[in-house]
């Protein structure tokens, strides 16, 4: 296989990697907040804060 060919299959696994973090970070961030029954600034310090991280 040409290294080009693995190269652009490699960005394609990245990309869908990213998507896929960011969909579930903030999802992570909802649950640690009810768990923790967080108050409003926290939770929102958790939500913008942890996909950050």
């Amino acid at each position: 296989m040409p290294i080009r060919k693995r190269y652009s299959n490699h960005l394609v696994f990245l990309k869908k990697l990213d998507i896929l973090v960011l969909i579930t970070s903030p999802a992570v961030a909802v649950a640690f907040s009810l768990a923790l029954r967080a108050n409003f600034l926290t939770s929102t310090l958790l939500f913008f804060g942890l996909p950050s991280a």
